[in-house]
């Protein structure tokens, strides 16, 4: 989820450390009562008091002051609170919440049959109404073809068979020099030099975000978060990364693009970090440059 204004990811177990600041709650809803009152002013306003909780506190009181959350705040919902007064589904939350939410949702599946007792005691015949689901739900997709890939509609981990055609990094280049931007055929060709340089940069090692922009990658400039989305404290782990850039693979029905950042580009180079593959093209250019030193002598 995007951090902002509606401050860090934190468990109800925390919440006490947090008095007075902006917060975000990742929760199950126990129950919910809608208060309605009227003010010095004579106009009526609408609270929701709801009781929440999660993996590290099951029992936690909110109050929503925003008359159109009721309909959403219903007992079995998992649902995520910015500042107090906002919602989000699921769905559309990052990486460390999703983290979260299955923490949240291991524990509803653990403790079910106390904490529903008062809710519903036919919970799990009526979890169609709820608006998540189980793990064991989510399943790995097999794909047969690329088509299949690309006319998937939800968010979920797909396997598939295709061939690798082009890594091309999208930089903002010269006309000139814009075939530097194919990796690939860079890597069986001598005619331009300087592939560590624009293949690696400082980035989260983590989350694989460039923390540099010196070319302008349009991938970089839609992707770099302000906080990192993976570590538990939304704080980056600053190293040398490889530059995410797009993989076209395809098959006997289409090609697709598929973003390679670092984590997955290690895997794909044989498992080698960003850091040996800078140390080693130092070295060599270092080397180089001492030649060069004594041929000019």
């Amino acid at each position: 989820a995007a951090i902002g204004w509606y401050g860090p990811l934190i468990n109800l177990s925390d919440a006490s450390s947090h008095i007075g600041h902006f917060v975000q709650l990742l929760v199950l809803v126990h129950k919910s009562l809608p208060v309605q009152y009227k003010t010095s002013g004579g106009g009526r306003v609408i609270r929701t008091d709801v009781q929440v909780g999660d993996d590290t506190r099951p029992y936690f009181a909110v109050s929503i002051w925003n008359k159109h959350m009721e309909s959403v705040l219903k007992a079995g919902n998992v649902v995520l609170l910015q500042s107090a007064d906002n919602l989000m589904k699921v769905q559309h939350i990052g990486i460390a919440s999703k983290e979260k939410f299955k923490k949240v949702i291991a524990w509803v599946l653990r403790v079910e049959p106390i904490l529903f007792k008062r809710v519903s005691h036919t919970f799990k015949s009526n979890q169609q109404i709820a608006n998540w689901k189980s793990p064991e739900e989510m399943q790995l997709k097999d794909c047969l073809s690329l088509v299949e890939v690309s006319n998937l509609n939800d968010s979920c981990n797909a396997s598939f068979f295709a061939s690798v055609g082009e890594m091309f990094l999208p930089m903002h280049l010269p006309e000139f020099e814009e075939e530097r931007m194919f990796i690939r055929s860079r890597i069986y060709s001598s005619a331009y030099g300087n592939l560590a340089e624009d293949l690696i940069c400082t980035g989260c090692q983590l989350c694989g975000a460039p923390l540099n922009s010196e070319f302008g990658s349009r991938i970089e400039q839609k992707t770099v978060p302000l906080y990192c989305q993976i570590s538990s404290k939304r704080l980056h782990v600053v190293g040398l990364i490889y530059r995410p850039f797009l993989l076209y693979v395809w098959d006997s029905s289409t090609y697709i693009p598929v973003v390679i950042k670092n984590k997955a580009a290690e895997i794909l180079f044989g498992n080698i970090k960003a850091e040996s593959v800078q140390s080693s093209y130092r070295k060599q250019a270092r080397d180089q440059s001492i030649n060069k030193g004594m041929e000019d002598q």
